[in-house]
């Protein structure tokens, strides 16, 4: 009866003790595509926050979108994106794992004598015992996970900041776009026009073959510039429309982009200064630094001899019972842990050298952006200052050209380069905002956070 109870209290135990395990389910996997159809299918939030602000903007969908809520949309709804933040919960479990204490040790034995004299009877032994060791390097291995999740929080905000630029860069291209396509379009008319009228006139013999060929040479200039603009553009609104979750069927309008930004120097060298202390990319890897110094104090604490604690109750085949305490200790001859300590130690350093190359590679980076905006815009300023005059040039000689008073290769170089040089200008427009945008994004001038990582920033 006595052991019948034992027996009942011990499977209570282990009733007890399995009662809370997980159990499994299956993860499926769809085939059908993620991407939305429409701009009006994306996920958005009430509101949006710029510059960590707490001024709340709407989401306009049903007009042309801006670059602000290009970047919410797609800080949210971004394929990839959704992907990096997967690994939140991986952060976040890894951490409720460090932090769990360790289970105690039951053991359980029985014994029957075969060979049982009148006074033998049948043996059993309980015991239970707790990995003391385990228990003393809980606290750096917590540490260490906790830096490790903000590690990942910190360098999928980064990716989000970098994703969110070149999407803004290729809105930014896509605008640009439209107007070379408008310009080239309109000089492909004119000169298929001229083309037209030139070879019906050297067939009637008023003119000669050379300004007809003149023509056709521009003609096909025009022509081939148009069809690399138009493979560019195309390739701009799918990467694009990916960037925001779209199918490549789905419709973006997108609004006329403003003046750009101005950043003043006195901004520029507060934002290099206080860059330490705000760009995600850096942070992380100090948190990184961090986690491995964690690491590197639980190999110190490791290193001590393993320790196992046990108490026992005992009854042997004679009847006699005895309790007891037992004590496991391994002895540091041969390993001490001096393995561990030496990675954790050499990937603390390494990190740290990292933390000091990126740094580098930043300030260089910005200052490098910086200068780039003042070449661009003085080159904007020099060709706004010009090419109204080489217009009023062009229009001026387009008379000339007309009755036969300036020859047609003339005309034609005049006019080409007042097409290449406004395509220039809308060059260096695009290239000012990509710089801009970059900068931005480089000094952390202007975040743009998913929801999701809003609470885990702060």
């Amino acid at each position: 009866m006595n052991t019948f109870r034992k027996t009942l209290a011990l499977l209570g135990i282990v009733a007890l003790v399995t009662s809370g395990c997980a159990s499994y389910s299956q993860l499926r996997i769809s085939d059908g595509t993620v991407l939305k159809a429409s701009v009006a299918d994306l996920i958005t939030p009430a509101y949006i926050q710029e510059n960590h602000s707490e001024q709340a903007q709407l989401l306009d969908l049903e007009s042309a979108l801006t670059l602000s809520e290009i970047a919410v949309l797609v800080a949210i709804n971004n394929p990839g994106l959704k992907a990096e933040r997967a690994k939140l919960a991986i952060g976040q479990a890894q951490v409720l794992d460090a932090g769990l204490f360790p289970d105690p040790q039951m053991s359980f034995s029985f014994d029957h004598p075969t060979n049982a004299g009148p006074l033998d009877v049948n043996g059993w032994g309980v015991g239970a015992g707790y990995d003391i060791t385990a228990l003393l390097t809980r606290k750096p291995r917590l540490d260490a996970s906790q830096e490790a999740q903000k590690q990942i929080v910190l360098d999928i905000l980064w990716q989000e900041w970098l994703t969110v630029q070149q999407a803004q860069f290729l809105a930014v291209k896509a605008v640009y776009n439209q107007q070379r396509l408008a310009l080239l379009e309109q000089m492909k008319v004119l000169y298929e026009e001229r083309y037209e009228l030139s070879d019906t006139a050297v067939k009637a013999g008023d003119i000669t073959l050379d300004v007809s060929g003149t023509n056709l040479t521009a003609l096909l200039d025009v022509s081939s510039n148009l069809t690399q603009t138009q493979l560019s553009n195309n390739s701009t609104m799918h990467a694009l429309k990916l960037a925001l979750g779209l199918r490549s069927d789905a419709s973006v309008n997108l609004q006329r982009l403003p003046p750009p930004p101005k950043i003043q120097n006195g901004q520029f060298k507060a934002a290099l200064q206080s860059l330490t202390s705000r760009r995600p990319d850096l942070l992380a890897l100090k948190a990184g630094v961090q986690s491995q110094d964690a690491k590197f104090r639980a190999a110190i604490r490791a290193q001590f001899p393993a320790l196992n604690l046990g108490f026992n109750r005992l009854k042997d085949t004679a009847g006699l019972h005895s309790t007891g305490i037992g004590l496991n200790l391994s002895l540091p001859v041969f390993s001490r842990n001096r393995g561990q300590i030496a990675i954790t130690k050499a990937s603390r350093a390494q990190l740290r050298e990292a933390y000091y190359a990126r740094l580098a590679d930043a300030q260089s980076q910005t200052n490098a952006l910086m200068d780039n905006l003042g070449v661009l815009k003085n080159q904007q300023v020099f060709l706004g200052t010009y090419l109204p005059q080489l217009k009023l040039d062009v229009d001026k000689t387009r008379g000339a050209f007309q009755a036969g008073d300036l020859d047609a290769l003339t005309f034609l170089n005049l006019e080409a380069t007042w097409v290449s040089k406004q395509l220039e200008l809308i060059n260096l427009q695009e290239a000012h905002w990509g710089t801009l945008l970059a900068l931005q994004t480089m000094l952390a001038l202007r975040p743009v956070t998913s929801p999701d990582l809003i609470e885990e920033v702060r």
